[in-house]
């Protein structure tokens, strides 16, 4: 059975459609934005300033969870994994990509109760997502060669301004069948 890869814009709502997808198809779910939010917190410092240090950094937090991602595609299948260059790490998956609205984001951003830095305003949450998409970008790009927002490396591009998680996830459902990688 299938891999699907997960990634989109800061704040798309990946993580919420990892989760969905995963408890519909029975598999399992990994968030490598999860993990890089823990390595943050053990730390000490925000999201955005652990990516910041990514860029400069060779050995730092970026390698692990490469190497934790190809880890699980080596030995599982049939798992839902969201990150933000995951569908470079696991080729044979299923990608997708979502992205909405940047201002829905920011909403999104300002309303989360999980982030160590918190936005202090709609403005600063546009700012902060902003912030992250471009180090994300300039660090992949210059670590891999590999833009995670160029919508060709994609199988299917969602867009979550007005479809809610659900209506997203039956999207994916529906196209499923075709969206299978050959092996």
């Amino acid at each position: 059975m299938p891999i699907i890869t997960i990634t989109g814009t800061p704040s798309s709502g990946k993580s919420t459609l990892a989760k969905l997808l995963a408890k519909r198809l029975g598999y399992k779910h990994y968030s490598m934005g999860d993990l890089q939010r823990k390595l943050a917190a053990e730390r000490g410092v925000s999201i955005n300033e652990l990516v910041r240090t990514n860029i400069d950094d060779k050995h730092g937090t970026d390698a692990y969870v490469d190497d934790y991602q190809t880890a699980l595609g080596k030995k599982e299948d049939d798992f839902v994994l969201d990150g933000r260059i995951s569908f470079h790490f696991l080729p044979r998956s299923i990608k997708l990509f979502v992205d909405a609205d940047e201002k829905v984001r920011a909403e999104r951003l300002l309303n989360r109760d999980a982030v160590v830095e918190n936005a202090k305003s709609l403005a600063h949450a546009e700012e902060m997502n902003r912030e992250r998409a471009g180090h994300d970008r300039t660090n992949f790009t210059r670590r891999y060669g590999v833009d995670p927002y160029a919508r060709q490396n994609y199988d299917l591009v969602l867009d979550s301004t007005r479809d809610s998680p659900e209506e997203l996830a039956r999207q994916v459902l529906e196209r499923f069948p075709e969206l299978r990688p050959k092996r």
